[in-house]
């Protein structure tokens, strides 16, 4: 009777451990986790690491021509209709282009697939920016209308993707889209990029360039 009362008791224990493991994992995933709804205060930190980089070549040449779009840019979707000729350049400032190689520029990143499912799952949808990133030259944001009222006009704007982080925060990765429009120069570019935390700062690692356009 005393080894069967043994035996039971054990079994307990081990299972109250494996619930308090489980919750452990859970409690350590919620915050990650519960950044998908809006942009957090952690991607508008890597937003401004990546506008004070060598990314957009000198940040002095950037601002303060260079205006935020006011909303993220998301992934293009199947329901998507295929742009025109006339309209690429201005939804490829909220639509990311459609990169077949993509997993193959993670892979090189080193994400690890905590990364890149964060990254895809905050990007089916585009989310609203309320401030500009806190930088120490003051970007302002612009919405799509004011693109569209600048057309023939001299246009230059930034937009961002929502980041991918890994669950233990060490990595991040996000798309980058720059245009420039002056008469009849136009060019952009998209890039993804990479960013890795060292000693509590995020620092740019690569950056690899998916898109260019000019004429």
């Amino acid at each position: 009777m005393l080894v069967v009362c043994l035996v039971c008791l054990s079994g307990a224990l081990l299972g109250t451990m494996k619930i308090q493991n489980q919750l452990m994992v859970l409690c350590h995933l919620a915050p990650w986790r519960s950044q998908h709804e809006v942009v957090s205060p952690e991607e508008s930190a890597v937003y401004a690491v990546v506008l004070e980089s060598g990314t957009l070549t000198q940040t002095e040449e950037v601002h303060p021509k260079y205006r935020i779009l006011n909303r993220t840019t998301r992934d293009r979707q199947p329901k998507d209709p295929p742009p025109t000729l006339f309209d690429v350049l201005e939804l490829e400032l909220t639509v990311m282009p459609a990169t077949k190689d993509r997993s193959a520029i993670f892979a090189k990143f080193g994400l690890t697939p905590d990364a890149v499912a964060d990254f895809s799952l905050k990007n089916t949808r585009s989310y609203s920016l309320n401030a500009a990133p806190n930088t120490r030259l003051a970007f302002q944001l612009a919405s799509e209308a004011e693109l569209r009222d600048a057309m023939g006009a001299e246009v230059n704007m930034l937009s961002f993707s929502r980041v991918g982080f890994d669950v233990a925060m060490r990595h991040a990765v996000l798309y980058l889209g720059k245009r420039h429009d002056a008469g009849l120069d136009s060019r952009f570019e998209g890039y993804y990029v990479h960013l890795v935390k060292r000693s509590s700062h995020w620092v740019v690692s690569d950056a690899y360039r998916v898109l260019s356009i000019a004429s």
